[in-house]
């Protein structure tokens, strides 16, 4: 069985357990997921930055190579912009569910 399904699996019917729970399992994953995240658009970056590099005088993959670099920059800062407002947005569900 799954950490997900032993998360829900132990829950009986409590929900502030459940809210405990899924926080629990939120706050095991985040850190790991994040490593991942950045290993792999270090990677993407790396290989982009290249093939600009290896474009050499081509006017039509320099094109192409600096567009690629754009959309990875825009959608790196999109995506920390996601994770910065994740725990915000996690709070105030939180409160809410809670009707504190």
């Amino acid at each position: 069985m799954n950490i997900f399904h032993q998360t829900l699996a132990n829950v009986s019917g409590d929900t502030q357990q459940m809210q405990e729970r899924i926080g629990d399992l939120y706050r095991q994953l985040t850190l790991p997921l994040l490593g991942i995240f950045i290993g792999a658009a270090l990677l993407l970056g790396l290989w982009l930055g290249l093939k600009f590099v290896f474009a050499g005088g081509d006017d039509q993959k320099q094109k192409k190579a600096k567009e690629s670099v754009k959309f990875f920059v825009i959608g790196v800062v999109v995506i920390f912009v996601v994770a910065a407002m994740l725990p915000l947005a996690v709070g105030v569900l939180h409160t809410w569910a809670t009707n504190q």
